[in-house]
């Protein structure tokens, strides 16, 4: 996240669309709500996968593993920014 804030900085960028699959874009969406600059303005755009579906991913493997993983990321991000 601060690699990006840095990158648009440097280059006078205000805002910004992210893509990406839906769980890593709601992970990423809470750690900049938590630590994002409040200068810099970033959208989000889950991409099309056809694992997940946001009402029902608990049904599919996949998308449980992945959701799993995305939720324990969460604390080793802020452990990364806050604790080392």
């Amino acid at each position: 996240m601060r690699y990006l804030h840095a990158f648009m900085k440097e280059r006078g960028y205000r805002s910004a669309l992210i893509v990406t699959d839906p769980p890593h874009s709601r992970r990423f969406s809470l750690l900049n709500t938590i630590m994002g600059d409040k200068t810099i303005t970033l959208h989000f755009a889950g991409s099309g996968v056809k694992w997940w579906d946001r009402e029902h991913y608990y049904r599919n493997e996949t998308a449980r593993k992945y959701a799993m993983i995305e939720v324990l990321k969460i604390p080793y991000n802020l452990y990364k920014v806050y604790i080392k």
